[in-house]
């Protein structure tokens, strides 16, 4: 079988690439900056929006993994969002349709559902995107829907929450660097459990669902199914790295008032509101379980990365 796979430079994407090419299949990568996989054939895709072409791409490929996509980016203009996470997928859908493609594998984002639940949430949990992220990935997966309904070609939907690793960029790297710091942080009382995702879990899944016939036309939402605090997270990362982990107690509305002030009130909700993903139908209809716990896929990201940083410096 032969997979291109998108935003392959990325931090998903590169994990992506060696473990898809020990198991077998012929991988073909795309990205803006080039990547050097043993095996793997590389196609450079400058930029994407309505207009890319990815004709070359997309030749003799069997199945799409489409990674691509702004993420992480605060700053970006509304319109952008959509322009590369909406017309760029559909554009590239649209090819893959033109090419002949099988089976069309978007990643979304359990953003889609919002940023707060206090019932667990699947994929029957409402829709909620609270920014422009999150509302441009639900407009690619309902487009998606709508595009292939027309046309001899598969689809599979898998929204991940935060995922997390060694070069993982957002979120977790920001909670590495805070704790590196030794900075005391006001975040004693986040108590409430979310949701997290090793890299290791969310190329398992992929892989999964690139082998089952019952992922085809089908939505997942996928986690480690271990849940944690950030609080508790925040424990464990300073454990790994050896530093004490210095945390107070502060008001969580006097910390969410800072955030509306100061522009970061995502940032904050998403640290003390509770968000736990319910992933049965995945674990049920697909048989995948997760191939790394939390507790090792924490200590791999942590610890490897420690050690490099001390074998660069």
């Amino acid at each position: 079988m032969r997979i291109l796979i998108t935003g392959a430079s990325g931090f998903i994407g590169k994990a992506c690439l060696p473990a898809f090419v020990n198991a077998g299949y012929q991988v073909r990568a795309c990205s803006r900056h080039q990547v050097d996989q043993p095996h793997v054939e590389y196609v450079n895709i400058p930029a994407i929006s309505g207009d890319t072409d990815w004709s070359t791409a997309l030749q003799d490929i069997d199945v799409v993994i489409h990674l691509a996509g702004i993420a992480h980016a605060p700053k970006t203009e509304r319109h952008l969002y959509h322009d590369v996470n909406v017309k760029g997928t559909c554009k590239l859908l649209l090819d893959a349709i033109e090419a002949k493609v099988q089976h069309f594998i978007f990643v979304s984002s359990i953003a889609v559902h919002g940023r707060t639940h206090t019932a667990l949430v699947d994929e029957h949990t409402q829709f909620q995107p609270e920014n422009a992220y999150a509302q441009s990935k639900l407009d690619a997966e309902l487009a998606i829907q709508n595009i292939s309904a027309d046309h001899q070609i598969s689809w599979t939907i898998l929204r991940p929450p935060m995922v997390y690793g060694m070069h993982a960029p957002g979120n977790f790297d920001r909670l590495i660097k805070l704790v590196k710091t030794g900075i005391p942080l006001p975040l004693y009382g986040a108590r409430s459990l979310r949701s997290y995702i090793s890299v290791d879990n969310l190329v398992s899944c992929l892989l999964t669902i690139t082998k089952s016939d019952k992922a085809r036309n089908n939505c997942f939402v996928v986690s480690d199914d271990n849940d944690i605090s950030t609080a508790e997270l925040i424990m464990r990362i300073a454990e790994l790295m050896g530093k004490p982990p210095r945390l107070w107690w502060f008001p969580e509305t006097g910390l969410k008032w800072a955030g509306l002030v100061t522009g970061y009130i995502e940032e904050i909700k998403k640290l003390f509101d509770p968000f736990q993903i319910n992933c049965s139908k995945l674990k049920n209809e697909l048989g995948w379980i997760p191939v790394i716990s939390l507790k090792n896929g924490l200590q791999q990201a942590i610890i490897t990365r420690n050690s490099n940083l001390k074998e660069s410096s």
